[in-house]
């Protein structure tokens, strides 16, 4: 496993270098960290010779850091906040990520083939919008094909504590060295279930490259669905209602992954206390529906959830299970049709 680590402080031991220095406590694998301020890295200059040929035309530092974002699996960005950004030095890093955009937009080719997990940690005093940087930095993990973001860890009254002594940072941080070292979430489906293999495999192959965004859409349809045929009024169970309504907010950039979770936790806890074991998978589908807000992989198993309720209420039908992921299947393939119309879409109003 490599991690390559993004650090945008100029003081080396500083709140953001102290943050690093927890993560490579317990952080497995190989580690690079990139230090904006004084590592041998120029900003971009729009010479455009990535429009053509993968790479830069700068030989420099960043030579080395193309080299490693094709290899590793996990990326870390760390920054001080600056007036609600990150650093400069670390936007001059940032905007040699033109060769990635420029793959899709000119050089019709994937910027980056293996697909990696990733994590933004901040620092600041208190003061401005957090979600400015954070975007920043998230726009950067997508470019470099980034599909997993663990949820953005902050400590934000480093002018009156510091990182360290910040308790919810600190399970932040522990948090992201968990799931760099895929400790965190673990949520294979571990579900005993009859099923189609081959679509099921199609399924999970077709995931691989959906976004989050779609794969909540396909995984709350999959769930209305189940919870229609179990017999199940969601309008009228506040927790049910909640959860999708939440998740829905998600999607549309108006609710948070802390409110995901807890929607999706609420569903569960309904599910446990349910003895009606139709209505207890199908509850579960939904519980996973709404977390894939959280991550991604919810999704796959509020799926195989689906297949479960479906086999409970038809007596193990492998042709009702078939029939269900058969009719997965192709509206996943519309969620990803739609992906792509709307990447075409923003690749014609980009620069």
């Amino acid at each position: 496993m490599k991690t390559l680590i993004f650090n945008g402080s100029p003081r080396k031991n500083g709140d953001s270098v102290s943050l690093i220095n927890e993560v490579l406590k317990d952080l497995k694998g190989e580690k690079k960290i990139v230090n904006s301020y004084f590592d041998n890295i120029s900003p971009c200059i729009d010479c455009r010779f990535c429009w053509k040929k993968r790479g830069c035309s700068i030989k420099d530092g960043m030579q080395e850091v193309y080299d490693y974002v094709e290899e590793c699996d996990n990326i870390l960005i760390v920054s001080p906040i600056y007036f609600v950004e990150l650093t400069g030095t670390l936007l001059n890093v940032a905007s040699r990520f033109q060769t990635y955009f420029c793959a899709g937009r000119f050089r019709n080719e994937k910027a980056v083939e293996k697909p990696k997990k990733g994590a933004v940690i901040l620092v600041g005093g208190g003061h401005g919008n957090v979600e400015i940087p954070y975007g920043t930095a998230k726009t950067l993990l997508h470019h470099i094909n980034t599909r997993d973001i663990h949820p953005l860890v902050l400590s934000h009254d480093t002018n009156n504590i510091h990182a360290v002594d910040d308790k919810k940072c600190m399970e932040g941080v522990k948090s992201v060295v968990n799931f760099f070292n895929g400790e965190w979430w673990e949520i294979k489906s571990k579900i005993k279930i009859i099923d189609n293999i081959e679509i099921r495999n199609q399924i999970e192959n077709l995931y691989e490259t959906t976004n989050n965004f779609n794969l909540a859409k396909w995984s709350l349809k999959i769930a209305v669905r189940i919870l229609e045929k179990a017999g199940i009024d969601y309008c009228s169970i506040t927790e049910i209602s909640q959860g999708i309504s939440i998740n829905e907010c998600w999607q549309s950039g108006t609710g948070s992954i802390r409110d995901v979770r807890d929607a999706a936790f609420k569903v569960h806890k309904l599910a446990r206390e349910t003895e009606d074991i139709k209505q207890k998978a199908a509850l579960r589908t939904l519980g996973h529906a709404v977390a894939t807000g959280h991550m991604k992989e919810h999704s796959l198993v509020a799926s195989d959830y689906a297949i479960k309720t479906i086999e409970l209420l038809y007596s193990g039908n492998i042709d009702k299970i078939t029939e269900e992921r058969k009719w997965q299947l192709s509206e996943l393939e519309g969620m990803q049709g739609i992906w792509e119309e709307q990447t075409e879409k923003s690749k014609i109003y980009q620069r």
